[in-house]
């Protein structure tokens, strides 16, 4: 009788499959390759077709992998101008009714005199994982010659151009956003994040801004500040959405100008901003169909 055959080592295994393994990695890597630069230029495309003011060239591979990037600074739009972009430049490839406002955070700065604006967080639907941040605020255009932390009577009846404006960051980097804009060192009051079901767009809420811009298009020290651009704006989209959901920092305050002083919302101005809105709104979405 022949002696029975021996039993494969564990070792003599293991070579084995490692030579094969050797063999196919070539052919593995290949395919990785291959995957990897199509599921880029699928992204690439998607990203291309992006509303480039709201989303900039900070976006491309190319340019957000660059050092250069850093050094770009964000991109601004007057009330009226990104109103122009969204709705009265419409063309359907833009997508503006898929461009959402997807959370937005009410924030005082910590250091005098405690300058109130508004952190958008904006979101393509159309292209899942692209977002973007804004800041929307109201400065003075001019800085007037004597501090505006000194109230005298003389002062109170000054008031000066108006600088109203988003600023969009050129590649999503909300830190890097607020250190251009000298507001990183903040609190948030409030925040709003929007269902998904009952969205608020972007060029809603740019509709909403360049009505509040221009009725009171002169900064003024006491009746036409950043507190009462930032939250007659925040009190209509209040209204706007009531679902979203609200959260209030315990222990805040928004409109605080002073210990003494607090700027709020008149509820009459609040009714004629949103009803103007909601009929303007109305029209555009008549266009937009």
């Amino acid at each position: 009788m022949s002696p029975s055959p021996k039993t494969p080592s564990r070792t003599s295994v293991a070579l084995k499959n490692i030579a094969i393994l050797a063999q196919s990695l070539p052919q593995r890597l290949h395919t990785l390759r291959i995957t990897s630069e199509s599921h880029g230029r699928k992204l690439s495309y998607a990203y291309g077709e992006r509303h480039r003011q709201i989303f900039p060239a900070g976006f491309d591979s190319t340019s957000s992998s660059s050092n250069s990037a850093a050094q770009r600074s964000y991109y601004s739009f007057s009330p009226q101008r990104l109103y122009d972009d969204l709705t009265a430049s419409y063309t359907p490839e833009h997508h503006v009714e898929d461009i959402i406002v997807k959370s937005a955070s009410y924030c005082k700065k910590n250091t005098t005199p405690n300058h109130e604006f508004i952190i958008l967080e904006v979101e393509d639907r159309r292209s899942p994982g692209l977002k973007n941040f804004m800041v929307l605020d109201r400065n003075i255009s001019e800085s007037p010659s004597r501090s505006p932390r000194i109230y005298s009577s003389a002062q109170s009846s000054q008031s000066y151009a108006a600088k109203d404006e988003f600023r969009v960051s050129y590649d999503g980097d909300r830190r890097r956003l607020l250190a251009q804009c000298d507001l990183q060192d903040h609190k948030a009051l409030e925040t709003l994040v929007f269902k998904s079901e009952e969205p608020l767009l972007l060029y809603q809420l740019a509709t909403l801004t360049r009505a509040v811009s221009f009725q009171r298009d002169k900064y003024h020290i006491i009746t036409a500040n950043c507190y009462w651009f930032s939250g007659l704006i925040w009190d209509c989209i209040l209204r706007m959405r009531p679902s979203a959901y609200y959260k209030v920092a315990q222990g805040h305050i928004r409109g605080a100008l002073v210990s003494w002083l607090r700027q709020s919302t008149n509820s009459a101005e609040l009714e004629v901003t949103y009803e103007y809105v909601d009929r303007e709104l109305l029209e555009i979405d008549k266009k937009f169909t």
